[in-house]
């Protein structure tokens, strides 16, 4: 954690973002610490994490409302097959305001091939919280972004 502390507070431009991006990180840590537990995702830590993602990057009206339709599209897909958590649901949706498109979708991206190749050691019978994988790839894409600017 120092490491990445170190890190971000070196190539973030503005005190302000990098408070704002270690404060995402640490709540997207605590919500995988509860997920990794309880299965489950606060709806306060996500609302927590929202309001972070929207300081950190104010979307556009344009933006908001590809998103939305988007969270519902998938919301409607969710209800008929239960393939996706609704945490993880509500977490791609943040991702994508609090991102950019290929930003957030790299970061989906990532955790899926993390959470893949850890079910393949797993019986694949029990459910598998991807919000610790979520919280891996994040810090990656987001230190990766700070070292590219």
């Amino acid at each position: 954690m120092t490491g990445v502390v170190g890190v971000l507070s070196y190539e973030t431009r503005t005190p302000q973002q990098f408070l704002l991006q270690l404060l995402f990180i640490l709540i997207l840590l605590a919500l995988s610490v509860t997920d990794a537990v309880q299965l489950q995702v606060p709806v306060l830590g996500l609302l927590g994490l929202l309001l972070t993602g929207l300081l950190l990057n104010p979307p556009t009206v344009y933006h908001l409302l590809m998103v939305i339709i988007c969270y519902l599209l998938l919301n409607k897909c969710r209800f008929t097959d239960q393939w996706l958590g609704k945490g993880d649901l509500d977490f791609f949706a943040i991702s994508w305001l609090t991102f950019d498109f290929q930003t957030a979708t790299l970061t989906i991206f990532m955790a899926s091939i993390m959470a893949l190749a850890n079910n393949f050691r797993r019986d694949g019978q029990t459910r598998l919280p991807f919000f610790p994988y979520l919280w891996v790839a994040t810090g990656l894409v987001i230190l990766w972004q700070t070292s590219h600017q």
